[in-house]
């Protein structure tokens, strides 16, 4: 179901039904735009191009990410975009605040979840002092959603990765660059940070001077104390997990949550969904039927709730195999001898 966002253009606010949304004035909006830019806004992309006019954009290279919480987006486009222009540097945001939800809900790609704004720089040089500066003018706003494509830059909102400025495909469809002698190799947009071959001595500059200040886990590793079996789903919220504990081989669920990611039809995200459920479960502790709650913690900046786990079927195979009303059934009456 990843990348299935379709739902949310028919969560309608204040109603219990899902039907046709209505346009609202929630467009993000960049004023004083010089004559010298081109702005570039398709009906078919969530993205809003700022093209420097008779400027040719580097086919590839390093690019900028930004990512804000929902709240601060437009005073974050409002400083970004002003030092771009200022700059005379391509770039784009998101175009409304529909897509921003859609782009950072729970059914979002996690390749490309968290990005608000992309910042082109044109060379090496250019790009590194615009980390520094786009990182000092966002310094006072709360953390986005972390994005896991890329790399974040000194504890900011500011995330950078190597990849395509200009769209290159292959013959099977896939995203490309070309590496050193100008062959076409894979563009890999995944949820975790990598880089070519050919940019990795850069990259290990990069590292020499970016302190991230990234969380680090002190003492034992509450998460080590687990061995995880198998991942039972993927989503941009976070992760569900078989796993055993280790002191006593008990099998347990851990259920992972990413702050500021996986937003519902009114943009909660995954660690207030989860903050529901771990309350829920300490006033239903020892109840029959319900499962327990082992622990909950905080590892790097994710949070994991750990139950009990249970054997049975979930809800969704129950439905499947023993559902009583479907045309043709005489399993109503079968299923009332079983109640």
């Amino acid at each position: 179901m990843e990348g299935n966002m379709l739902y949310h253009q028919y969560l309608k606010p204040k109603s219990e039904y899902f039907g046709k949304q209505k346009m609202i004035a929630n467009i993000y909006e960049v004023n004083d735009i010089p004559d010298t830019y081109a702005v570039i806004s398709e009906s078919d992309s969530v993205w809003k191009h700022y093209h420097v006019k008779d400027e040719s954009l580097p086919e590839q290279g390093w690019k900028i990410h930004v990512t804000s919480l929902l709240e601060d987006s437009q005073s974050v486009l409002d400083k970004v975009a002003r030092l771009c222009i200022d700059k005379k540097i391509d770039f784009k945001h998101l175009k409304d605040r529909h897509s921003f939800i859609k782009m950072n809900s729970k059914t979002a790609n996690r390749a490309s979840s968290g990005k608000f704004m992309t910042i082109y720089p044109t060379n090496n040089e250019v790009f590194v002092e615009l980390l520094e500066m786009i990182s000092s003018i966002t310094r006072n706003f709360k953390k986005g959603p972390y994005i896991l494509s890329d790399k974040r830059w000194k504890d900011s909102n500011v995330f950078y990765r190597y990849g395509g400025f200009i769209l290159i495909v292959n013959e099977h469809g896939e995203y490309c660059i070309r590496d050193q002698e100008g062959n076409l190799i894979k563009d890999h947009r995944t949820p975790f940070y990598q880089v070519p071959d050919f940019v990795k001595d850069f990259d290990d500059y990069l590292n020499t001077i970016n302190k991230s200040g990234d969380l680090e886990v002190k003492g034992e590793s509450k998460l080590e104390q687990y061995q995880i079996e198998t991942a039972l789903s993927y989503s941009n919220a976070g992760g569900v997990y078989l796993a055993t504990r280790k002191k006593d081989n008990l099998k347990v669920i851990i259920k992972e949550a990413r702050p500021n990611a996986g937003l519902d039809g009114v943009a909660k995200d995954a660690l207030a969904r989860q903050k529901i459920e771990y309350d829920a479960l300490k006033k239903l502790k020892n109840v029959p039927g319900v499962v327990n709650l082992i622990e909950y913690f905080q590892e790097w900046e994710h949070y994991f709730l750990v139950e009990e786990f249970i054997e049975g079927r979930d809800l969704r195979q129950w439905i499947a195999q023993d559902f009583p009303f479907y045309r043709g059934s005489d399993s109503i009456s079968d299923h009332a001898k079983k109640c």
